[in-house]
């Protein structure tokens, strides 16, 4: 456990990064790859949606979470990553926020 997390800090943005991707662009590729289902979405829009979450990162979750302030200690930081972020751990709602910074529809396939 670290005393404080800074919102800099160099394992953030990588698995923020891979936690979007599964949820978006891998999930489309495996449904693809994995069940013949087509792919609604053009290769600009995989590749916006691959961009996106730098914008999600900033703009949404380090806002919540840290507010105007650069670290937290651990025990704040994990409290608005449960509650204020917790988001981040439902892929439905990841993959919400990461359409929305995209600016793209998500499509529904049945």
């Amino acid at each position: 456990m670290h005393k404080f997390i800074s919102a800099q800090d160099k394992d953030l943005a990588p698995i923020f990064e891979k936690r979007c991707l599964l949820s978006t662009v891998h999930l489309i590729e495996f449904a693809r790859d994995f069940t013949g289902v087509d792919c609604p979405y053009s290769q600009q829009d995989l590749n916006r949606l691959k961009e996106a979450h730098e914008a999600v990162r900033e703009d949404k979750f380090l806002d919540e979470v840290y507010g105007h302030q650069s670290k937290l200690d651990n025990d704040p930081w994990l409290k608005g990553v449960s509650t204020k972020s917790s988001w981040i751990f439902d892929s439905k709602q990841l993959r919400q926020r990461v359409f929305e910074a995209a600016k793209i529809q998500q499509v529904r396939v049945d």
